[in-house]
């Protein structure tokens, strides 16, 4: 009888044993699949976040530039650009198409808001010409017509206009002759070119021109009677007067 009860109790006892080891093994193998599946969704999660910000890299949300105070709206850098008062200089430059486009006949009908970009290139410009687009409504309920200029070559000018839909003119300036007759012409330096072509910026190929020069970013207001309204032209390349700014300062000038 005792070694009838010895024996089941070494039997149960060795099955206890098994049962067990078995849950102990189904239980670091749950955790490593747990712990498996968490790194998997934690790529996931990082991939799908890294696609997010390549998405909105390629598709600007914030504005780069800074909206100048009221105090120093409407002014010129020093040495920098024509004063208010002054008769529009008589210059012509090339729009997207190639053909030669004559300041002061695009001004023979209505006023023209006239402003000067760095380039295809400059994230500052192609924000600011959006802004611009955006708002072409508001500035032609006004009879104000925007015009763009910078020194890029035809083709470059007409990429720009391609990747904004833009609805006024886009005109290129490479031979800098209404860049000199505005008097914002910035000349680069050899480190500044350099710096730039390491970016991928060849201001050269930009213009086509054996020049390293392009727009002081400015702004000039000029009224159907040839007469410069308003201008305002800072070197500090960030700043930038916004479309408010702008579409205030039509309605006090032509109230």
């Amino acid at each position: 009888m005792n070694k009838r009860f010895l024996l089941l109790g070494l039997l149960l006892a060795f099955f206890t044993a098994c049962d067990d080891d078995s849950t102990t093994a189904h239980s670091e193998v749950t955790q490593e699949e747990t712990q498996t599946n968490t790194d998997e969704d934690g790529r996931a999660e990082d991939e799908s976040a890294a696609e997010g910000d390549s998405e909105q890299a390629e598709t600007p949300r914030a504005n780069p530039t800074e909206t100048p105070d009221d105090d120093v709206l409407g002014q010129l850098s020093e040495g920098v650009g024509i004063p208010a008062g002054e008769p529009a200089p008589d210059v012509a430059a090339t729009d997207s198409d190639g053909n030669e486009v004559s300041l002061l006949e695009l001004i023979e009908d209505e006023a023209i808001l006239l402003f000067f970009y760095r380039g295809g290139w400059c994230p500052f410009c192609n924000f600011q010409i959006r802004q611009m687009t955006e708002r072409a409504d508001d500035f032609a309920d006004r009879g104000v017509l925007p015009v763009a200029i910078s020194v890029d070559k035809p083709d470059k000018a007409a990429q720009t206009d391609a990747a904004y839909e833009i609805p006024f003119p886009v005109l290129s300036d490479s031979d800098l002759e209404v860049h000199r007759a505005f008097s914002v012409v910035y000349e680069a330096d050899d480190e500044e070119v350099e710096r730039l072509a390491e970016m991928g910026m060849n201001l050269g190929e930009a213009s086509g021109r054996n020049h390293n020069s392009y727009a002081i970013p400015g702004v000039f207001i000029i009224d159907s009677e040839n007469t410069l309204r308003w201008a305002h032209a800072n070197l500090d390349y960030s700043q930038r007067p916004s479309p408010d700014q702008l579409l205030a300062v039509i309605d006090e000038i032509f109230e």
